[in-house]
Formats: structure tokens, C-alpha cells, sequence
């Protein structure tokens, strides 16, 4: 095993490049989902190498500032990509179950992809001013969810469409914005890589769950009938 800064930035990106492939082909009605499957197995087995990798490297190497920084940084990112992936794979079984196409839903599944992209970018260039842009710039992805919530639930009030589907949408929606917060996760790491400091920013962490509507809350409150047959998430 190389144990060097290098070979951890290196291993890193991999695993990210798998990441994006997994969102992308989760957004892509006609990929399989067996493919997002085996992508989430090495995802997986990335995040395991890498936390092995980092410890290894951290105890063994007394690294300089800068490098110690890096390890630190991809303990951090290396559960947040893992994470990404457990969500793309959960979307993507929602998305199996969907007989209807939501243009909204498809709109904020595209920004989503685009601001991983993004995050790793910022990751990849050490760039600071993009990630400071992205992190500043969040609250897109909220409205958007916000918005298919209000849609969806006026919706099934006004049965215009059924629970089964509405709810489906609606766990899509949530976790495209979960994605959307864990991809920020990225993107603030980048000051203390090449800071030292953490951004004085809204603050992102890989627990961190904001709702503005409680989608559990919502679906125990229904009874079997409503939804014909349930969806769990």
C-alpha cells in the first residue's frame, strides 16, 4: 500500500468519480438498477481502503501540516461520498416505482448532478471561491423542494394523483436535497485543506437532516388504504 498524500487525494477522487456515475445513471430512466447496484459495492469497498489508507498514513508518516490537513479532510469527505451513493441507490429504487414523469423533479435531479460536479471540482482545484459560491448559493435546491412538496400534497388532497405515486416523488425530492447538503460537505472541506480553517459559512455535516416536512411523520399519519399498499422508505 502507497502510503503518500498523493495516493490518498488520488483514491479519493475515484471514489468520487464513481459517486457522480452513480447520481448520473440513478437520474437516467433507462440505466438499470443493477448497475447503481454494483456501483454502491465499490463505493463501498472504496470507503473502507480509504479510511484504512489514511489511518496508516496519519500514524506511520507524520505528515507536514498541509498533508496531515488533506488525511483529515478525506476521513471527513470518504463517509459523505459513501453516504451520497446509499442515497443515489434509494432514489433510484423511488424512481423504479414512478409512472408518471415530474419535469420539476427532473429539473432538480439535474441541479443536484451539477453541484456534486461542482463540489468535487472545488475539491480537485483547492478552489476556495467556488465552494464559498456553492455554499452561498444552497437555497435553490430548498425551494425546489419545498415547491414538489406543496405540489405533491395538493395534489393527492385533491386526488389529482395517487398517494402511492405523490409519496414515491416525494422521497425522490427529499433525498435529491440530502444529496444536495451532503455535496456542500465537499465543498467547505476545501478551507481547511487549503486554509486551515474551516469557511465561517452555514455549516454542513454529514447528520445533519433539515426538513421542512417531516415525509416519516407524514406517511405513519396515513393509513394503508391511503396509499395504497404503502411505501416504506
Amino acid at each position: 500500500m502507497e502510503l503518500t498524500s498523493h495516493h490518498i487525494r488520488e483514491q479519493i477522487i475515484k471514489m468520487a468519480s464513481l459517486v457522480e456515475l452513480s447520481l448520473s445513471l440513478t437520474l437516467n430512466k433507462e440505466a438499470p438498477l443493477e448497475s447503481v447496484i454494483k456501483l454502491e459495492e465499490q463505493i463501498n469497498q472504496f470507503q473502507c481502503e480509504i479510511d484504512d489508507l489514511c489511518f496508516k498514513y496519519i500514524a506511520l508518516k507524520s505528515p507536514n501540516s498541509r498533508d496531515l490537513r488533506l488525511a483529515i479532510s478525506v476521513l471527513k469527505i470518504n463517509p459523505v461520498l459513501e453516504r451520497i451513493g446509499d442515497k443515489s441507490l434509494a432514489t433510484k429504487r423511488f424512481y423504479g416505482e414512478l409512472s408518471y414523469n415530474f419535469p420539476k423533479l427532473e429539473n432538480m435531479g439535474h441541479i443536484v448532478k451539477e453541484l456534486l460536479q461542482k463540489s468535487i471540482d472545488t475539491f480537485v482545484h483547492g478552489n476556495t471561491e467556488l465552494a464559498e459560491q456553492l455554499i452561498n448559493d444552497d437555497e435553490e435546491i430548498n425551494t425546489f423542494n419545498r415547491e414538489l412538496i406543496e405540489e405533491f400534497l395538493m395534489a393527492m388532497k385533491n386526488n389529482q394523483l395517487e398517494h402511492r405515486q405523490a409519496i414515491n416523488a416525494l422521497w425522490i425530492a427529499k433525498n435529491l436535497e440530502r444529496i444536495g447538503d451532503l455535496a456542500l460537505c465537499i465543498a467547505q472541506e476545501v478551507f481547511f485543506i487549503e486554509a486551515g480553517e474551516q469557511n465561517h459559512y452555514k455549516k454542513f455535516t454529514i447528520n445533519s437532516d433539515k426538513e421542512s416536512f417531516n415525509l416519516g411523520k407524514y406517511l405513519k399519519s396515513l393509513n394503508e388504504n391511503q396509499i395504497l399498499g404503502g411505501v416504506k422508505p
